[in-house]
């Protein structure tokens, strides 16, 4: 069980890394509206929290 819970929390640190570069990455070319970057954030900040109530 406790292995599961590692694999899990893995897979989250990994999405979040992943869609923290994409937003910062684009933000930085401008190549984004802020609207889109804002969306970005906001679903950084469901799979942060979806990690988080995961674990517990």
């Amino acid at each position: 069980m406790e292995a599961i819970h590692e694999r899990q929390r893995g897979v989250w640190v990994l999405r979040i890394i992943m869609i923290k570069n994409a937003v910062e990455g684009k933000a930085a070319e401008g190549g984004r509206s802020r609207v889109q970057t804002t969306i970005n954030k906001i679903i950084l900040g469901a799979a942060a929290l979806e990690a988080v109530l995961t674990r517990i």
